[in-house]
Parts: structure tokens; C-alpha cells; sequence
């Protein structure tokens, strides 16, 4: 989950509508106040906290600093209209996780929540393994891998955002050839592989049959733009598991998803 803070209610709405698109649990707060209240009852949940620098009531350092005191590896993207520089010395050596200027859109936003989940994923696994360690215990395995072979970035980008959000691994590709050699080197590792059906000049098909001679039982799904609908089965379907449309439904995503990894 993401928490957006900002007082700006037309950020708040963007911000909130981009993330969602990728699949993202969204929530709002228009102030530090609200922000801090909330992650103190639900910081659990929370990956990582989008912060506007500059708010009434609490400033964004301010509800940073609070924000720490609850828990202190909390991942903090921080947003700003002002200078990069002057911002990001303003926290320097806080443990910020990354910064975005304002306006933003899909391209420069996706790249950051990218790394700053990332991030947030491997904070979580460090104080899971403190935590079976002293109790005992072994810590948990990794997360399952999915390669993601798409030629728009955007796409890739949106994709990683949501399945890092979840816990999984994610490998990428930007097209038929760059597929085959990441499957070669990690064909041990990869669960799943989510890729585009258009795609030039090796289409989603070929590409995905020649994965099959390198990984026969590799599962796949493709992803199309041309009015797709989800499928489980069907012939049509060639050697994938299933269709998803593009743009993503989120509910669709995971059903399909979770039925072929289960």
C-alpha cells in the first residue's frame, strides 16, 4: 500500500489515479497530521509514504521526523516543486528513499515507487530474517520471479510497481531476443512470464515458443491491447495460460495470476 500525503487535493487525485492504474492500494491524507495518524494505526500495511515537502500544520520534514519516530526504516518518497538540490540537502543523511519533482507524471513516477519498493521489500525481508532468527526459527525463502517481456517501458514499469508491491521478484525484457537470453540465465528462478503479444520483430507467439524449448513447463500469460478478454483456456491461447487486456484490471490481474502460481 502507498500513502499519499499532500495538501494539494488535484496531486492527491493524480497521484492516487496513476498508482491504482498499476495496481496499487491507495490511500490519502491532505496533511502531516492526518498522515501520522494514520501510519501510527496502520504503518504495518504501508510500503511506502509519497510526502509533499511543503504543508500546513506539519511540514513535510516535520512529518518525516515524526514518521521515523513510529518506525525507523519507514520508506519515504519525497515530492517537492522546489529545486532538487535544495530539497533533497534538506534530508540528507535521513534515510530518504528517493524524490520526485513536481509535476510528475507516469514515466518520472513509476521509476522511483519502483526502486523506493524495492527498497521497502528488502527492510521487510532484513527484519523478518532479525525476527526468525532470535525466535528460532529459518527465515522465509524468496518470493516467486516473473519475467515481464514488453517493448513499452511504461508497461514494464507499471508492472514491477504492482508485482514488487506483492512481494515478487521481477525480471525484465524488452524484447523477444533480451527474453530468451535473461530465461537462459535464470530459467531455474522464473515462475512466470507475462508477455506482450505485439511486439517487433518477434512477435509475443514466437517469442513464447521458443522459451518453451528452453523451459518446456515455463508458464505464461500474454498481454494484449487489442481488445483481449481474460481467458483460462482455449486453444486460441497457443502455448499461454491465459490473455489479460491491457490496460490492467486490477481484479482481473490477480485472478489470473493467482490461478496459474497456485
Amino acid at each position: 500500500m502507498v500513502l499519499v500525503v499532500d495538501d494539494d487535493e488535484t496531486v492527491r487525485t493524480l497521484a492516487k489515479t496513476m498508482l491504482e492504474r498499476s495496481g496499487c492500494r491507495v490511500v490519502l491524507a491532505n496533511d502531516g497530521r492526518q498522515a501520522v495518524d494514520f501510519y501510527r494505526q496502520k504503518g504495518h500495511e504501508i510500503d511506502v509514504v509519497l510526502l509533499d515537502m511543503s504543508m500546513p500544520h506539519l511540514s513535510g520534514e516535520e512529518t518525516f521526523r515524526e514518521l521515523r519516530r513510529i518506525q525507523r526504516d519507514v520508506t519515504v518518497v519525497l515530492s517537492s516543486g522546489y529545486n532538487h538540490q535544495d530539497a533533497i540537502s534538506r534530508f540528507a543523511g535521513k534515510g530518504l528513499a528517493g524524490f520526485i519533482q513536481k509535476p510528475y507524471g507516469p514515466d518520472e513516477l513509476f521509476p522511483v515507487m519502483r526502486q523506493a519498493l524495492s527498497q521497502s521489500h528488502d527492510t521487510v525481508r532484513s527484519r523478518e530474517v532479525v525476527e526468525t532468527t532470535a525466535a528460532g526459527d529459518t527465515a522465509r525463502q524468496g518470493d516467486e520471479t516473473i519475467l515481464i517481456v514488453d517493448d513499452e517501458e511504461v508497461i514494464r514499469d507499471a508492472l514491477r510497481l504492482i508485482l514488487n508491491l506483492h512481494g515478487y521478484t521481477v525480471l525484465e525484457a524488452g524484447d523477444g531476443v533480451e527474453a530468451l537470453h535473461v530465461l537462459r540465465n535464470n530459467s531455474n528462478e522464473i515462475a512466470l512470464v507475462i508477455i506482450d503479444r505485439k511486439m517487433q520483430p518477434m512477435s509475443g507467439e514466437q517469442t513464447l515458443s521458443r522459451m518453451k524449448t528452453i523451459a518446456p513447463e515455463l508458464k505464461a500469460v500474454y498481454s494484449s491491447g487489442d481488445d483481449a478478454t481474460v481467458n483460462l483456456s482455449g486453444s486460441e491461447l497457443g502455448k499461454a495460460a491465459a490473455i489479460l487486456p491491457k490496460p490492467y484490471n486490477p481484479e482481473d490481474f490477480w485472478r489470473v495470476i493467482r490461478y496459474i502460481l497456485d
